[in-house]
Order: C-alpha cells, then structure tokens, then sequence
C-alpha cells in the first residue's frame, strides 16, 4: 500500500482487516444495489448496522431502511437465525420432495439426486457454520486501529 509506508506489517494488517470485515458483511452481491449490512458481536450483544443511503436506481433510493443499527442479545438472535433456517429449509425441502416424487416436465432436466444432496448440504449449513471458530489476531487489529486513527490526525491536519 504505497499510500502509508511507515509499517512493515501493512500487508498482515490489511488482510486481517478484510478477514475480519469480509466474516461479518452480509452477501448481498446477487442482488443489484444490494444492502449494506454488518454485523458484529460485543460481549453478549450482536448489532447490526446498515446504511443503504446511497443505494439509488436512477436517483431513486432503492431501500425504505436507509440506515439504522439494532442490537440484539446473543441467544435471541440465535434463537432467530435457528427458527429461520428451519422453516426456510423445511419450506426448500417440501419443494425438493415433490419435485423427486412427480417431476412433471420432460423438457426439463433436472438432476434429482444431485438436488436431494444439495438439500441435505443446506439442512447442515447452519450447524456446521456454527461451529466454525474465529481465530481473529486482536493484536493486528488493534495496530490497524491505531494507523487509521494515524492517518485521521494526518489528514485532518
């Protein structure tokens, strides 16, 4: 990064920052002008912030949420996150019986059994996402803070 040169351990800073960021940004890349939207856990408490402000279509904004923050406790929103992927991979596996019990259009290939599998795979997702743990390097995190609070006083000078 040519544009700050006083750290050796820029490169490790900045992938740390974008481990840490890219671990915590909602995907919304399939969607046009999708939202903006983070998340992160202090202590016993998730928030989530978004700020969809500057997502317009033709100088017409594309989200009624433009910007706001809700927190939330830990177990409630697992509780939430868990009650979801329920009832949305329950919903995904009526339409996936179906479709391998009376597939009615010929003209349509489908690979059922792949299809099956891949319902399987999403019934796991959850768990599995679950018991990933983040081994985030607070101490590249904290040095990153300190740049950037560097670079204010630079640039504000």
């Amino acid at each position: 990064m040519a544009w700050y040169k006083g750290d050796k351990d820029l490169d490790a800073i900045e992938d740390e920052a974008m481990d840490w960021m890219g671990g915590r940004l909602l995907d919304s890349l399939y969607l046009v002008q999708g939202p903006q939207i983070i998340l992160w856990r202090t202590g016993n408490v998730i928030s989530i912030r978004w700020d969809n402000s500057e997502k317009l279509i033709d100088g017409i904004p594309v989200w009624t949420a433009k910007k706001g923050l809700y927190e939330i406790s830990v177990d409630d929103f697992l509780l939430e996150v868990e009650s979801f992927h329920k009832r949305f991979t329950g919903a995904m596996k009526d339409r996936v019986n179906a479709i391998a019990t009376n597939w009615s259009r010929p003209n349509v290939e489908v690979d059922i059994n792949r299809l099956v599998e891949e319902q399987s795979e999403r019934e796991r997702a959850l768990s599995e996402a679950l018991a990933v743990q983040h081994n985030t390097n607070w101490e590249i995190v904290r040095k990153g803070k300190r740049l950037l609070n560097e670079l204010k006083v630079i640039s504000h000078a």
